[in-house]
């Protein structure tokens, strides 16, 4: 007898075979965002959101604005203006709340897979080399194009403040311009926040990347 075999033939005598090593996987190609990434993310819509917030209200204070008590010669101006202004809480004030919306959704979304992947790092570290999910970074732009979107309506927004106040008086004004100031001091930092990651997910975080990198900057 070969006592050499002897536990092999008792487990196949049992029916005790051992199960064939499996193949190892193929090595990942890319990865899901981090979840210092969708924190960032996570803060970029909340400040989005703020500024959408500061949006609508600032278009339903325009179309409610009132002349100011100035001469007869500016009366028919100042009409003129008003019937300009009117329009704005139709359709552009209903897009700001749609948009309101969308922010809050994200949000959530964002909040539960942030929670998941800090849940997921403290058992595997993610190979940040690596780009992220085609999904992953087209939702990333997607907040990135709402960032850009809000930003350029804040700017036209506060051009028509600007040139209403002399002549017109606008409901809420002093908190407009308060919460503005506010908005003014991140908005080129959500920018940059998201053009970083958008980066970092198509190249994968690394100490050089590609000259031409996507930015959504003018």
């Amino acid at each position: 007898m070969d006592w050499k075999d002897i536990g092999g033939k008792l487990r196949r005598a049992f029916g005790l075979q051992t199960q064939p090593t499996p193949e190892p996987l193929p090595p990942p190609t890319d990865r899901y965002l981090s979840a210092r990434e969708l924190k960032t993310l996570l803060e970029c819509v909340q400040h989005i959101k703020d500024i959408t917030q500061t949006n609508a209200l600032a278009l339903k204070s325009l179309s409610l604005a009132t002349p100011r008590p100035l001469g007869d010669a500016e009366r028919d101006f100042q009409d003129a203006m008003c019937a300009q202004f009117r329009p704005l809480g139709g359709d552009p004030l209903q897009n700001s709340q749609m948009a309101l919306g969308t922010c809050v959704a994200w949000l959530a979304q964002l909040n539960q897979a942030h929670n998941i992947a800090a849940r997921n790092e403290a058992v595997v570290t993610p190979n940040l080399a690596l780009p992220v999910r085609s999904g992953s970074r087209k939702f990333a732009a997607d907040i990135g194009v709402m960032a850009r979107g809000a930003t350029t309506a804040m700017g036209g927004i506060c051009a028509s403040l600007s040139t209403a106040t002399p002549f017109l008086d606008i409901p809420n004004i002093q908190r407009i311009h308060e919460e503005y100031a506010e908005h003014g001091a991140v908005m080129n930092q959500i920018l940059e926040k998201i053009t970083t990651i958008l980066t970092d997910a198509t190249y994968g975080v690394r100490d050089q990347v590609p000259k031409q990198t996507l930015s959504l900057k003018k």
